[in-house]
């Protein structure tokens, strides 16, 4: 016969409130983390919940405030360690706060994680990817519906939405202690190695590097490494692309990668091609990924700390103060291995 289940002994709130010697108003606070407690009430409440093993019901919530209280990320490579880090910390600031979250990794059609996101009533979405890659109408669709969106990697300069709140990290801050690091260690120009193609106006790196290149070295038209389209930001791309712009460094003593991954590509090439870093070429990353500090020769790069991040991602998704525009995530720069003092070099 087939079993059914009895649901009139299932643990609910006015039972917790009962156990705890408090309120269901109470119970509802606590759980929701919307009013401060004593530590006794709270540890009444929690001591409750944990003794009648009781589990909040999302979907009765969800019909009262009209809330699913899940939230999604869409990552255009999450095998990329910066990113991990990053999900990692929006996962904790989801727990703290009762959310859900949902990890598409750009493998599918933009359309399909649109769909899903809607009819799952996902509350907000964190988009780790361009904005100009994405059909405008399928951004639209999410804006109807009532799905907030937080963009990173700042503005996007062609594409440039006011229904779009952006996050970015201090590039500008993290490239400027790049070229103030290689001008101290006697370095007299700098070249690019970019997965963006030269004429994107979207990636603020190229622009920055160049306006820096000429601050601080006074190479108006300096040497930015790219291909004709955008290309995956990882150690494979920066290998091969490195294996081409070595026959271009002539004179050149150090490198700007797009990320760490492609700083560790270009490292390979050089090891392959009879260079040792920083030696011969002292190498940058940005970013800060989990493989940076452990990487041979370890990588001086820059990045956020990742918990903050996350917070700011989070709370300009679900504050109710938060505005749109474009907001800055302080970063922190790591001296490391892969630069030294600069020595004249030929090709």
């Amino acid at each position: 016969m087939e079993k059914t289940i009895d649901k009139s002994n299932k643990p609910n709130r006015a039972l917790v409130a009962e156990r705890a010697g408090v309120s269901i108003a109470t119970v509802s606070c606590v759980l929701n983390n919307t009013h401060t407690f004593s530590p006794e009430t709270r540890e009444k409440v929690l001591a409750a919940v944990k003794e009648l093993k009781y589990v909040p019901d999302m979907a009765a919530r969800s019909m009262k405030t009209n809330r699913s209280y899940q939230f999604a990320v869409i990552i255009n490579d999450i095998s990329n360690p910066m990113f991990l880090q990053l999900v990692s910390e929006l996962e904790k600031q989801g727990i703290k706060h009762n959310y859900f979250l949902n990890i598409c990794g750009g493998y599918a059609d933009f359309e399909v994680y649109v769909n899903q996101l809607i009819a799952r009533r996902i509350d907000g979405v964190f988009l780790a990817v361009k904005l100009n890659k994405l059909d405008s109408k399928l951004l639209d669709k999410l804006v109807d519906n009532g799905v907030r969106i937080v963009s990173g990697g700042g503005k996007d300069y062609n594409n440039y939405r006011t229904d779009v709140t952006y996050v970015n990290i201090d590039m500008k801050g993290g490239l400027d202690s790049h070229f103030r690091l290689l001008k101290s260690l006697g370095h007299k120009k700098a070249a690019y190695l970019s997965a963006f193609p030269a004429d994107d106006m979207d990636d603020g790196r190229v622009r920055l590097f160049c306006e820096l290149s000429e601050k601080y070295f006074g190479e108006k038209k300096p040497f930015v490494f790219s291909k004709d389209t955008f290309i995956d930001t990882n150690i494979e791309n920066g290998y091969r692309m490195g294996q081409e712009m070595l026959q271009r460094l002539d004179g050149y003593t150090a490198v700007i990668a797009t990320n760490d991954l492609m700083a560790m590509g270009f490292i390979k090439a050089m090891r392959d091609n009879g260079l040792h870093c920083p030696e011969d070429i002292s190498v940058l990353g940005i970013d800060n990924n989990a493989l940076s500090a452990v990487f041979e020769p370890s990588i001086t790069t820059f990045g956020p700390d990742y918990t903050e991040y996350a917070k700011a991602i989070f709370d300009l998704l679900f504050e109710k103060n938060a505005d749109s525009g474009e907001h800055t995530v302080g970063i922190k720069h790591y001296v490391r291995e892969s630069t030294g003092v600069a020595r004249q070099r030929s090709k």
